[in-house]
């Protein structure tokens, strides 16, 4: 007994030794080296550089301000056909501290690993990465919070528009993966998974476009708040997308977009809830068929805005405004409905068709019935003018004489001016009827107004053009008091009297 246990404490002493003299003469530098050449390789950066290494245990490693520079982006100018290259883009690492299994690493067996991050400027907590020995990775991150997206330009690398702002949100996805020509790819047909994001102060930074008017460059938009849901699963398992699988008798993968939406000051935008993207069996991720749809709202806070020139900072300038003529005109123009209008996106995620829609959304932005200068809060909304609805006229008590105003000539249908007179907004035009004819006051005893004839219009041709006849075979009409500069009277009909229909007019 006395045996064992001196052998015992000799064990015990050779670990304990062991790990002290490992932990005071492990090569720091060499491994910080090392690990800064192994996460360049395995980010495809330019370069990374850890400032300190230390290890934490069995199995533990800590790494201090990590700096991680990425490859810059070839960026589009507001001159077509001239591209640039872009900033600098980095991601900056505060703290990384991970724990490792270290017998998954040296027999070949599961690989664990925990870890957590200060990066950015937030944290992210309770990450989980875990590969089982037949390939399959699992990867959880339990919260991420308030991390800055900017510096490394991830939104500009993945959809061409630089998009900042502080993300949070929580990840849970799996990701089988397979040989292919000897290399481990990950197999998309199996994966599984939900990502919930939400990226807050999120601002579109200087967005370039094509349009039908040529290309422009805009200002700053503010996108608010950014919602992002999307449920990676087989389409059986997903509740919106069951019945197409039962019908077709395919159950692909789906990435479904369950819930994605833009709540800005400048923009709004809300994505429809069957939008996905379906995955092909075999096939790479490019190929895979896209079918997504939303509708988008910009406001007058983002046309009107004011921005320093350019050219000159001390002046001011809208250039804004370019986005407001190219909706109003085709194709936008054609579709938009209350100041929203539709984005469709299908074909393959390789090579997609982007249309100007309809919005096919029935709910969210596309019925509020959206007003692109909505009043400010706590302000009163102006009273909508009631228009009087036309009722039949009420018993008026016999005046003692004529109640006419000098009457304006009629016009005749057929004048050299055409049929179609212009008339003036503000002055409805008279249209045959009752409904549309001035009142006449008569004294009691009168002869009623259909036996009344008008006096005989004397008829004064023009000496230039007219013998009497127009071309239609019209007479040509008096010239009126009333109007200034346009031959025969005021087309616009603003003599001082008030046109009285032709079979009214009383005799003089």
């Amino acid at each position: 007994m006395k045996t064992a246990l001196r052998w015992t404490g000799y064990v015990l002493f050779f670990l304990i030794a062991t790990a002290i003299f490992v932990y005071l003469t492990f090569p720091t530098d060499q491994a910080r080296r090392f690990a800064e050449v192994r996460l360049t390789e395995a980010t495809g950066a330019d370069s990374v550089t850890i400032k300190d290494l230390s290890l934490a245990g069995l199995g533990g490693v800590g790494l201090e301000d990590v700096t991680i520079e990425l490859p810059t982006l070839t960026m589009q100018t507001a001159v077509p056909g001239v591209d640039e290259e872009g900033p600098l883009r980095m991601v900056l690492i505060r703290s990384l501290d991970v724990d490792a299994s270290l017998g998954g690493f040296l027999f070949g067996g599961d690989i664990d690993v925990n870890f957590e991050a200060e990066a950015q400027g937030g944290t992210i907590k309770r990450g989980h990465f875990q590969r089982d020995k037949e390939g399959t990775n699992k990867i959880e991150i339990g919260a991420i919070d308030k991390v800055a997206l900017g510096s490394e330009m991830l939104f500009q690398a993945l959809v061409g528009k630089n998009i900042t702002g502080l993300v949070s949100g929580n990840v849970d996805v799996t990701l089988p993966t397979t040989q292919v020509n000897g290399k481990p790819t990950v197999d998309l047909d199996t994966a599984a998974g939900v990502i919930e994001l939400e990226i807050t102060d999120a601002k579109l930074r200087a967005p370039i476009f094509d349009s039908p008017m040529g290309r422009i460059q805009l200002g700053d938009a503010d996108l608010g708040t950014i919602v992002l849901k999307v449920v990676v699963d087989r389409a059986s398992n997903i509740d919106a997308f069951k019945k197409t699988a039962r019908r077709a008798g395919s159950d692909s993968t789906i990435l479904h977009i369950a819930d994605a939406s833009v709540d800005g000051e400048d923009i709004a935008i809300q994505v429809a809830k069957n939008s996905a993207i379906t995955l092909t069996p075999g096939r790479p991720l490019k190929d895979a068929a896209v079918n997504i749809h939303l509708s988008v709202m910009v406001k007058d806070a983002f046309f009107d805005r004011e921005v320093p020139d350019p050219k000159d900072p001390k002046k001011k300038s809208q250039p804004n405004k370019n986005l407001r003529l190219v909706m109003q005109q085709p194709p936008i123009k054609n579709v938009i409905e209350n100041g929203v209008f539709g984005v469709g996106i299908t074909g393959i995620l390789g090579k997609p068709r982007v249309r100007v829609e309809r919005s096919v959304i029935r709910e969210g932005i596309a019925t509020r019935r959206p007003k692109l200068d909505r009043p400010e809060p706590g302000a009163t909304p102006e009273a909508t003018p009631v228009t009087p609805t036309p009722t039949e006229p009420e018993a008026v008590a016999p005046a003692p004489s004529r109640v006419i105003d000098r009457p304006a000539p009629m016009r005749d249908t057929k004048t050299r001016f055409g049929n179609n007179r212009p008339t003036k907004v503000n002055r409805p035009a008279i249209r045959g009827g009752t409904a549309g004819r001035p009142s006449t006051v008569l004294p009691p005893n009168a002869p009623a107004i259909r036996d009344l004839q008008p006096p005989p219009i004397p008829i004064e041709p023009d000496p230039v053009t007219d013998e009497g006849e127009d071309d239609h075979g019209g007479e040509v009409e008096p010239a009126d008091d009333g109007g200034e500069g346009v031959e025969g009277g005021d087309p616009q009909g603003e003599g001082d009297g008030e046109a009285v229909p032709e079979d009214e007019l009383p005799p003089e």
